[in-house]
């Protein structure tokens, strides 16, 4: 956890000094900001715990995409949308999530919808199994 720590304040120094300009003129940003996704990646659980107004969710994250989705605060612009969602859903309600993905909206919304159903619908072979292993 101390290097996760460290990694996130070498990220805070150099997004908000002129190393992050430098960066960007000398065409390095990207491969450097790869390679401190790649180091927080690796040096991560392979779990993720968020919460989006009231429902928390555990997700396994397999891949640096997941990775960066679930650490995102914003979880890459849903956290608005669901958060509306979510507080319009009820214990006894039936929720879709059509394209679901890995299953971000339908494991939030089966902590809410307890005694009604979530039916997750996802035609991608490896995002089902990925679904699977979330909504567990």
């Amino acid at each position: 956890m101390a290097v996760q720590q460290a990694l996130d304040r070498v990220r805070r120094v150099v997004y908000h000094s002129p190393i992050h300009t430098l960066l960007e003129v000398s065409g390095l940003r990207e491969p450097v900001s790869n390679l401190y996704w790649r180091l927080q990646f690796a040096l991560s659980d392979d779990t993720i715990t968020r919460t989006v107004g009231p429902s928390t969710a555990q997700f396994h994250i397999l891949t640096r995409y997941e990775f960066s989705r679930f650490n995102d605060p914003t979880l890459h612009g849903e956290v608005e949308v669901l958060t509306e969602i979510l507080e319009s859903l009820e214990a006894d309600d039936v929720f879709y999530d059509v394209g679901a993905n890995v299953g971000l909206h339908a494991c939030f919304a089966g902590k809410i919808v307890t005694s009604g159903e979530v039916v997750s619908i996802e035609p991608h072979p490896k995002s089902v199994e990925r679904l699977r292993e979330n909504l567990e």
